[in-house]
């Protein structure tokens, strides 16, 4: 090891030692279990979208990508089950877009929702 390597591990040890010196007044005793809160899910931002929506949305950007995240913080007003994803399937929707959205339909969406703030950007 070089005489280098000495110095570093003696200042992090150092740093180490003072920290544990002076712990945290917020944290919780050592061996306390922390339970986050339950929160309620916040309203929904804007309504609802439906399969021309949908479709609308994702043929309006270039990349599938910026379509995707602009699904992804959206609602949908229709069961995305399998009759939904063969009628966009032949829309001929593209491929990774579709992806996402069998993926998606495999996902409990409101159970996702969580605590978020309603006035964010999405």
């Amino acid at each position: 090891m070089r005489p280098g390597h000495y110095l570093i591990g003696s200042v992090l040890v150092a740093l180490g030692c003072a920290a544990a010196d002076h712990p945290d007044p917020d944290a919780p005793a050592r061996g306390e279990l922390v339970v986050a809160p339950r929160l309620d899910p916040p309203p929904a931002r804007r309504g609802a979208l439906e399969r021309e929506d949908v479709l609308a949305l994702a043929r309006s950007h270039a990349d599938p990508a910026d379509a995707i995240a602009a699904l992804d913080v959206r609602r949908f007003g229709f069961p995305l089950d399998d009759d939904a994803l063969d009628w966009f399937g032949q829309q001929g929707v593209d491929p990774a877009v579709m992806d996402y959205l069998v993926k998606r339909a495999r996902v409990d969406w409101d159970a996702l929702r969580g605590d978020v703030d309603p006035d964010g950007p999405y």
